[in-house]
C-alpha cells in the first residue's frame, strides 16, 4: 500500500482503474465487475461483504437494490447517484488517457505525463499544423468503430441508446456543406485512436447524453489534428475548457421525447414505438423521423463549425485554447478527493489498518480528534448578520437563514439551503426545552434579547444533530459490524474557527444533558461552537406603552398582544420605543407601528427609522394629528406601498385624504403557537364578560381571566407582557371556546382557530368596525335575544374565517413584498415556521362547489403580471378549499404567485408533456399520438402553435381530470356551484362561436372527446398556421353544430355539453371589453349580477389600457382580492369617443399623404373577385380608410367596382382627417370623375358608421411608420410613433363597421393581422404582393423586412354571421 501512495505521489496522474485495483488488493475488498454476470462477493473481516463498482451506469440497471449490497460506486455519470450509497464520480476520458502506460514519449506513442502537458497547452501539440501554416488536407473526420449497413442495423447491433443517433444526424447535415470523412477499422484499441482524428474537425459526440459522463472520443479529438465538435454531458463545460471546442445543443427535453419512442434498456433488443408497420423501421423512415427532432437543434452548431472554416483567425483562436484549464482534472486531486474521502471511511469502519496516516494528512479533523472528511458535514449561519472568515469547502453542505448569508455564499459559488426549525421538531427526541423555545420564540425573545440569536444558532446545530440521531445516523449494527445507516453527521458554524460537532462526538452527548436554551448562555458551554462576538448593528425594536399607562392609571393587556404578534417576524429584539414619546428618536430602529393611536402620540417619527405602517387605527384622538403629517404618510406609501389600516373607519380617514390604504385588519390574527396548538383543548374561558349575561350551564364549567394587569404589577413593563404572553398560552393549549367582551382577546384566540363569542354591550365603535363580523357576536342589550349557542358543543368555526384567511394573505404580502427591503422578517418567518400560514377555513366549506380549476401558461416570466394574479386570487375568492392547477412549463417558484401556496392556498404549478397527455386520452389514436409526435419539432417551429397547442392542452386537461377552466385572463364574479357542469358559453349575442376561454366539464366528457378526435384530424390532414382559431373557437363550434344536428334539444345532449349565452362568461364582447376599463361606464355594463359568473377582459385586445378609476373592471379586479396590499394603480378618468382610436392610429402615423393610381392591382383584383362571389347585395359600400388626394377610391371605381365590372350600385367611401387633402380629393373627383359614386368625409366630424356597415375596407398603408429619411427604422421607434395596441385598437374599430361576411383588406402594415384578437375571425383569403414596409414581430420584439417576394397576408374575409 506505501508503494502505491508513494507511485501515486511522484505521479502527476491517477490511474482509476488501477488504484481500485490496488484497493481490492491491498484491502482486500470484493469488487462487482459489470463483466461478470453472476454476483460473486468476497467476504473480508468479520464476513462483511464490502463491495465497489467501477461502471457505476451499468452497474446501476443490473442490481435491483445495489445500495443494499455495496458501500461505494465508482461512478463515470453524476445522473445515477443515490443518496443511500457512497458515490465517487470519475471521468472516463481522463481515466482512459491514463491507460497509455509510457511515461515519456517513445516509439510516436504519447504517454501520460505528455498528455497532461499537451491537454493544459504547456507544450507545442505535436500533431497540429504549424501557426504560420494552417493548411489541412481534410475538412473533418468522423470516428467509429465499424462502418455498419445504416443506422437501422446500428442500433440491432449495439444496443445504443437514441441519443447515439445526434453524431449520425450532425455527421449527415455536416456533409449538406461539405464532405466529413467517416473513419472505420482505426488500428489500437479506443485510447490510442486520437492518431486516426486528421482534418480540421473532429466529431467526437457521445452515445448517451448523460451528465458527468464524457468518454475518451473527446480526450481523443483533443489530441488530434483539429477542433473537436462535441455532444453529450451537457456539463462537459465544468471539466474541460468550453472555449477549446465546439458544443453542440440538443435540448434535454428533445432527447427524453425521443426516447419515449425507443425506450432506454441497455444490453436489451426493443422495438420503435413510432413505426406501426414493422418491428424495425426503414433507413429512411429513421433518417426522417430524426431529422424533424433534431436538424433546428443542430444547425446553429453547423453554422458554428462553417464560421470557423471559413475565418482563419476565429479558427485560430479556437485551435490554441488550452483543452483543460482546471489543473486538479489531469493531476488526480479529481477525484483524489473521493478516494481520501473513501480510505477515512473505511478506516473508521474498521475494515482496514490505521497504520497509513499518510493519504489523511493535513485531513481537518473535529474537536473530538475524529477526521471529518468520512463524514457529512453541514456548515450552518442562522444569525440575521453576514458571516464573516468563510473558507468554501466544495465536500461541505451550506445552510443559512437569511439573505444576507445566501447571497455572501452565492458570490462565492455556492448555493446554500434554508432552514425550518418546526419541520425539524417533528422527531420524538426533541428536548421539551428546545421544543418551548422555538414554539414560545416570542417571549424568549423579550428573555434573550442579543443572546436569542446565539441560541437559535446552537438549538439549530442541535436539531440536525438530533434528526440524524433519529434516523440512525452514526449507528452500527455490532452484528457483522454492518452500517445500518448514514455516517455520523458534523454541524459547524460558517465561516469560523469554531470546532464541530458531531453526531458520534462526547461533545453532543454531552450538550444533550447541559444544554438549556430556555436559560441565559452559558459561555463556557457553547463558546468553542458559536460566534459570541458578533456585533449586531441591525436594530429591532417594539413599541412600549409606559407612558401611557402611567398617564391613564390602566393596563389593559390589547397593546402587548398585539405586540407578540410582530416580535414572530423580527430576529431579535434590541429596543423598546414608548409610544407616545419615543418616536422622534428612534434612531435607525427596524419596528412595527400597529395598534391604538391616540392624541398624546408625539409624531413622525425619527426620519432614518424604518416603521411599518400596518394594522393602524387612528381613534379619534389621533385624526388630527394625522391631518398635520399628511406629507409622512404620503411619503411612505410613495417608498413602501399602501398604509394598514386595522379597520373601516380609519381606512376610510386615509382614503379620503388622498393617502393609498388598504384593510390590514389586526396584527393578533397572525398569532402562531403552533407547539401549544398540538394540544387537545377542552376548556370553555370567559375573559371581560360579566357572567350574568350568561347560562348557569356556562359559568359553572368556563374558567373565568381578565385581560387587565393587576394594579400592583402594571407598571411594570415585564409584568405586562408576562400576563399577556400568559393568556396567549391559556387560548392555545386549553381554550376551546372562547367568551369575551375584548377585541383583543378575540382576535389572538381566532387566529389561534378557536371559536369567539363576542360579547357586546353597545356594539363596539370604531375598535370593532368590521372586526367583530369575524367572530360569533352576542349582543346583551337586545332585550328580545336569547342565548343562542346552548352548551357550545356544536358552535362551529368562527363565521368569516376565509375573510380572516385573506386578512392574513394579505399581511404576509405586505411583509414579505414592501415592508422587508433586507428580508429580516420574511427569513425569520420562514426559519420558525411562520409559512405556508395555516388557513383557518381548511375544511370548513361545504362540497356544492367546484373545488378543481386548471389554468394554462405558456409564455415567458416576464409576461406573468399583476392581471394574471388577480384571476386567480378570483377563484381562491369565490373558492376558498379549491386546487388551482397552474400548468406551465415557462413558470417555476421563485415567482409571484408564489405567495399563494405561502398563504396556505391549494395552488400549484404543474409541468405538462403534450404528448403524455395526448396518449393518456382515450379519444386518440395511439397511431394519431405518434404521428403528432413526428409532426411536433415542425409545429413548435410555427410562430402561433403555442396558441394552437394551448387549445389542445386545456381540453386533454378537462378530458382527463374534469373541473373548470379559465383563461388567465377570467375574472371570477361568483361562485360555481357544483350543479354546473359540462358548460360552455357563446361569446356573442349572435351565436357565432363558442369560446373556450372559460369551460366545465366532468372528466372523459364525450363532447370533449369529439373535440379532440376532430382536432386531431384536422391537424393531421394539414396544417394551417395563419388560423388563429382552428383549434379553439372554431373546433367547439363545428363540433356542437354536428352535434345539434343529431340530438337537436334533447336532453341527452344538454346532459353532456350545454351552451350558455355569451353573458354567462363573456358579457363584454371584444369588440367592446375596452369599455369595462372606461371610467363611469357602470350603468352601461352589460354584467348580469345573477347570470355573469366571470369576465373576460381579453387581455390580447386589452393589454395597453389603463384601468380608470371608477370603471367596471376597477370593481372586477379590486373586490375579489386575496392580496389586497396589492393595489392595480389606476388611472384619472378621461373622455372616450368612440372613434377615437381609430382617428388616433392615423394621426399617429400618416405622416405623408402620398398616394398613386391602382398602387395594388393584385389586391383589387382579388377584392372584385371575391365581391363577385358574394350573395346578392342590394347598394354595394366599399370604404377607402385614409383615402389621402383620392387615388384608391378613384382607382376602385373606374377599373374594379362600377357597373361595367358587374357593381351597378356600388359606392366608394374614403376616410381622412386631414382638410386639405379631403379637399384636393373632392376637387379632383368633381374635375374630371363628377359622374362617379365617390363621397369623402372628415373623421374629425362625422363617426364611421354615418354611412351604416361597410361591404369592404380598405386600409392600405395606413397603419404604418415607414420614412427612411427621419432616421433608422427600429422596434423602438415604430412602437413610439405607434404601439400595436393602437394597431388593434383600431382594427376593432373597422371591424365595427364591416359587414358580416365582408373583406377586410390591408398592405403596408407596421404589424401583423394574425397577432390581433381579430385574426380568429377571419379567413385568409389571399396573399398579394407589394408589401414593403418593415413590420414588428411582437412575440420575438424583432423587425421583420418585408418584399415583394415575402406575400405577406393581404386581406380576408369576416366571418358570416349563422
Amino acid at each position: 500500500m506505501k508503494e502505491s501512495i508513494k507511485r501515486r505521489r511522484e505521479s502527476p496522474f491517477i490511474d482509476i482503474s488501477n488504484h481500485v485495483k490496488e484497493l481490492k488488493g491491498q484491502w482486500k475488498l470484493g469488487v462487482y465487475w459489470p463483466s461478470v454476470r453472476e454476483k460473486k462477493f468476497m467476504r473480508v473481516l468479520r464476513d462483511r461483504p464490502a463491495l465497489m463498482s467501477i461502471r457505476g451506469e451499468v452497474f446501476w440497471r443490473n442490481l435491483e437494490n445495489p445500495c443494499k449490497d455495496v458501500d461505494f460506486v465508482w461512478d463515470r455519470n453524476t445522473e445515477n447517484s443515490s443518496d443511500e450509497c457512497f458515490t465517487i464520480h470519475y471521468l472516463q476520458g481522463v481515466s482512459g488517457a491514463y491507460l497509455r502506460e509510457f511515461p515519456v514519449l517513445e516509439d510516436g506513442e504519447l504517454g501520460s505525463r505528455a498528455t497532461t502537458d499537451i491537454y493544459e497547452g504547456r507544450v507545442t501539440h505535436p500533431y497540429r499544423p504549424p501557426q504560420n501554416d494552417m493548411h489541412y488536407d481534410k475538412f473533418c473526420s468522423f470516428l467509429i468503430r465499424s462502418d455498419p449497413n445504416g443506422l437501422v442495423q446500428m442500433f440491432k447491433d449495439k444496443y445504443y441508446d437514441i441519443d447515439a443517433i445526434v453524431r449520425h444526424m450532425f455527421f449527415k447535415q455536416l456533409g449538406e456543406y461539405k464532405a466529413c470523412e467517416r473513419i472505420t477499422g482505426c488500428p489500437g484499441n479506443p485510447y490510442t485512436s486520437y492518431k486516426c482524428f486528421v482534418g480540421k474537425f473532429h466529431i467526437t459526440m457521445e452515445n448517451s447524453a448523460v451528465d458527468g459522463y464524457i468518454s475518451e472520443k473527446l480526450f481523443n479529438g483533443a489530441l488530434g489534428t483539429g477542433i473537436p465538435i462535441y455532444f453529450g454531458a451537457s456539463d462537459v463545460g465544468s471539466y474541460i475548457n468550453p472555449k477549446s471546442v465546439v458544443l453542440c445543443n440538443v435540448s434535454r427535453s428533445v432527447i427524453e421525447e425521443m426516447r419515449a419512442f425507443y425506450p432506454r434498456a441497455p444490453q436489451k433488443s426493443r422495438t420503435f414505438l413510432f413505426n406501426r408497420t414493422s418491428f424495425w423501421p426503414t433507413e429512411q423512415e429513421l433518417l426522417k423521423w430524426a431529422d424533424r427532432y433534431l436538424r433546428r437543434h443542430l444547425e446553429p452548431c453547423v453554422k458554428k463549425v462553417i464560421e470557423l472554416d471559413a475565418n482563419d483567425s476565429a479558427f485560430r483562436e479556437v485551435l490554441n485554447e488550452p483543452f483543460i484549464t482546471n489543473p486538479d482534472i489531469m493531476s488526480g486531486l479529481y477525484p483524489l478527493r473521493g478516494i481520501e474521502l473513501a480510505y477515512d471511511t473505511l478506516r473508521n469502519w474498521s475494515l482496514i489498518s490505521s497504520s497509513d496516516e499518510s493519504v489523511t494528512t493535513g485531513i481537518r479533523r473535529s474537536a473530538s480528534g475524529t477526521s471529518i472528511s468520512s463524514f457529512k458535514v453541514i456548515e450552518l449561519w442562522t444569525y440575521p448578520v453576514q458571516p464573516f472568515g468563510v473558507k468554501p469547502n466544495l465536500r461541505h453542505s451550506y445552510i443559512c437563514s437569511y439573505h444576507s448569508c445566501r447571497t455572501t455564499m452565492f458570490e462565492m459559488g455556492i448555493v446554500s439551503q434554508p432552514l425550518n426549525l418546526k419541520s425539524l421538531m417533528s422527531h420524538s427526541n426533541v428536548p421539551s426545552s428546545y421544543r418551548n423555545f422555538i414554539g414560545d420564540q416570542h417571549w424568549f425573545k423579550i428573555l434573550h434579547q442579543y443572546e436569542f440569536p446565539h441560541h437559535v444558532q446552537l438549538v439549530s446545530i442541535m436539531l440536525l444533530l438530533l434528526e440524524h440521531e433519529s434516523k440512525g445516523g452514526g449507528a452500527w449494527d455490532k452484528v457483522g459490524s454492518r452500517a445500518i445507516a448514514e455516517p455520523p453527521l458534523c454541524v459547524m458554524t460558517v465561516g469560523l474557527d469554531s470546532s464541530e460537532i458531531c453526531s458520534d462526538s462526547s461533545e453532543f452527548v454531552s450538550l444533550k444533558k447541559k444544554y438549556d436554551p430556555t436559560a441565559p448562555i452559558n459561555e463556557d458551554l457553547v463558546f468553542q461552537f458559536i460566534p459570541l462576538n458578533i456585533p449586531f448593528q441591525e436594530h429591532f425594536g417594539i413599541l412600549g406603552f409606559d407612558n401611557w399607562v402611567s398617564s391613564t392609571g390602566k393596563a389593559n393587556s390589547g397593546d402587548e398582544l398585539q405586540t407578540f404578534a410582530g416580535l414572530q417576524f423580527l430576529p431579535y429584539l434590541s429596543d423598546y420605543i414608548d409610544r407616545e414619546r419615543g418616536l422622534p428618536i428612534a434612531n435607525q430602529v427596524n419596528l412595527f407601528g400597529n395598534g391604538w393611536w391616540g392624541t398624546r402620540v408625539a409624531f413622525p417619527p425619527h426620519e432614518s427609522s424604518n416603521m411599518i405602517l400596518v394594522s393602524m387605527h387612528m381613534s379619534s384622538f389621533f385624526l388630527q394629528v394625522a391631518s398635520d403629517n399628511l406629507e409622512y404618510f404620503k411619503s411612505y406609501t410613495h417608498d413602501i406601498g399602501p398604509i394598514g389600516a386595522r379597520d373601516i373607519p380609519s381606512y376610510e380617514f386615509l382614503k379620503g385624504k388622498g393617502v393609498p390604504v388598504f384593510v390590514s385588519s389586526c396584527f393578533s390574527q397572525m398569532i402562531s403557537m403552533y407547539e401549544h396548538e398540538k394540544k387537545k383543548r377542552t376548556g370553555i374561558v370567559i375573559v371581560d364578560v360579566e357572567v350574568e349575561h350568561l347560562p348557569k350551564t356556562i359559568r359553572l364549567v368556563a374558567k373565568n381571566y381578565s385581560s387587565y394587569v393587576p394594579e400592583d404589577k402594571m407598571m411594570s413593563r415585564f409584568e405586562r407582557l408576562k400576563h399577556a404572553y400568559n393568556l396567549l398560552r391559556i387560548y392555545a393549549t386549553e381554550t376551546k371556546v372562547l367568551i369575551t367582551s375584548q377585541i383583543h382577546a378575540a382576535l389572538p384566540a381566532s387566529a389561534l382557530g378557536i371559536p369567539v363569542i363576542f360579547v357586546e354591550n353597545t356594539g363596539g365603535g370604531d375598535l370593532t368596525e368590521g372586526i367583530s363580523d369575524l367572530f360569533h357576536v352576542y349582543n346583551v342589550n337586545n332585550v328580545n335575544a336569547s342565548w343562542p349557542y346552548g352548551n357550545l358543543n356544536d358552535i362551529g368555526s368562527n363565521p368569516q374565517v376565509h375573510q380572516q384567511d385573506r386578512y392574513r394573505a394579505s399581511f404576509w404580502h405586505y411583509i414579505k413584498a414592501r415592508a422587508d427591503r433586507k428580508h429580516h422578517y420574511e427569513d425569520t418567518a420562514r426559519l420558525f415556521g411562520l409559512v405556508p400560514l395555516t388557513r383557518l377555513g381548511k375544511g370548513t366549506e361545504s362540497m356544492h362547489l367546484h373545488s378543481l380549476f386548471h389554468f394554462i401558461f405558456t409564455t415567458p416570466p416576464k409576461t406573468l403580471t399583476v392581471r394574471v394574479q388577480r384571476a386567480i386570487e378570483a377563484v381562491f375568492f369565490h373558492h376558498p378549499n379549491a386546487k388551482v392547477m397552474l400548468h406551465s412549463n415557462t413558470l417555476s417558484d421563485g415567482t409571484i404567485l408564489d405567495c399563494f401556496w405561502e398563504a396556505g392556498y391549494d395552488f400549484g404549478i404543474y409541468n405538462y408533456s403534450f404528448i403524455n397527455l395526448l396518449q393518456s386520452s382515450s379519444a386518440i389514436k395511439t397511431t394519431e399520438v405518434n404521428d403528432i409526435a413526428m409532426l411536433l419539432p415542425n409545429l413548435r417551429k410555427e410562430q402561433y402553435w403555442y396558441s394552437h397547442e394551448t387549445d389542445f392542452i386545456r381540453l386533454l386537461l378537462l378530458e382527463r381530470y374534469g373541473g373548470v377552466y379559465l383563461d388567465t385572463d377570467m375574472h371570477v364574479l361568483r361562485p360555481f356551484n357544483s350543479t354546473i357542469t359540462n358548460l360552455v358559453a357563446w361569446q356573442d349575442s349572435n351565436h357565432r362561436l363558442i369560446n373556450g376561454a372559460a369551460m366545465v366539464f366532468e372528466k372523459g366528457n364525450k363532447f370533449l372527446q369529439s373535440c379532440l378526435r376532430k382536432g386531431v384530424s384536422t391537424l393531421l390532414a394539414g396544417y394551417e398556421p395563419q388560423l388563429w382559431s382552428t383549434y379553439g373557437p372554431n373546433l367547439l363550434t363545428s363540433t356542437y353544430r354536428e352535434w345539434f344536428k343529431v340530438y337537436k334539444n334533447n336532453m341527452t345532449m344538454t346532459a353532456i355539453v350545454d351552451v350558455a349565452e355569451n353573458d354567462v362568461f363573456y358579457p363584454y364582447p371584444y369588440e367592446i371589453v375596452h369599455e369595462c376599463f372606461q371610467c363611469n361606464n357602470e350603468s352601461k355594463s352589460p354584467i348580469n349580477p345573477t347570470r355573469t359568473l366571470a369576465v373576460h377582459l381579453n387581455t390580447k385586445a386589452t393589454a395597453g389600457s389603463a384601468v380608470e378609476q371608477n370603471s367596471v373592471c376597477s370593481r372586477i379586479l379590486t373586490e375579489s382580492c386575496i392580496f389586497c396590499d396589492d393595489p392595480i394603480n389606476f388611472s384619472n378618468c378621461t373622455f372616450h369617443n368612440s372613434y377615437d382610436a381609430a382617428k388616433q392610429a392615423v394621426k399617429a402615423i400618416e405622416t405623408s399623404h402620398f398616394s398613386k393610381m391602382n398602387r395594388y392591382p393584385d389586391e383589387f383584383t382579388a377584392v372584385q373577385k371575391f365581391l363577385k362571389n358574394m350573395s346578392t347585395v342590394a347598394n354595394r359600400k366599399i370604404l377607402s380608410f385614409g383615402s389621402s388626394t383620392g387615388e384608391e377610391a378613384i382607382s376602385l371605381a373606374t377599373l374594379y367596382l362600377n357597373e361595367k365590372e358587374g357593381f351597378p350600385n356600388a359606392t366608394i367611401y374614403g376616410f381622412d382627417l386631414d382638410n386639405p387633402t379631403l379637399y384636393k380629393a373632392r376637387q379632383k373627383v368633381a374635375k374630371y370623375f363628377e359622374h362617379l359614386p365617390i363621397h369623402f368625409f372628415n373623421g374629425q366630424q362625422t363617426p364611421l358608421d354615418v354611412n351604416g356597415k361597410y361591404d369592404a375596407i380598405f386600409a392600405n398603408s395606413v397603419f404604418c411608420h415607414h420614412n427612411p429619411d427621419a432616421g433608422p427604422i427600429t422596434v423602438e421607434t415604430i412602437k413610439s410613433r405607434f404601439t400595436f395596441q393602437d394597431f388593434e385598437a383600431a382594427l376593432l374599430k373597422l371591424d365595427a363597421v364591416l359587414n358580416d361576411g365582408g373583406v377586410l383588406a390591408m398592405m403596408n402594415t407596421n404589424y401583423y393581422f394574425v397577432d390581433t384578437i381579430l385574426a380568429q375571425r377571419y379567413e385568409l383569403l389571399a396573399q398579394c404582393a407589394g408589401d414593403s414596409v418593415p413590420k414588428v414581430d411582437i412575440k420575438k420584439h424583432v423587425l421583420v423586412e418585408n418584399n415583394e417576394t415575402t406575400k405577406p397576408i393581404a386581406f380576408g374575409e369576416k366571418e358570416r354571421m349563422e
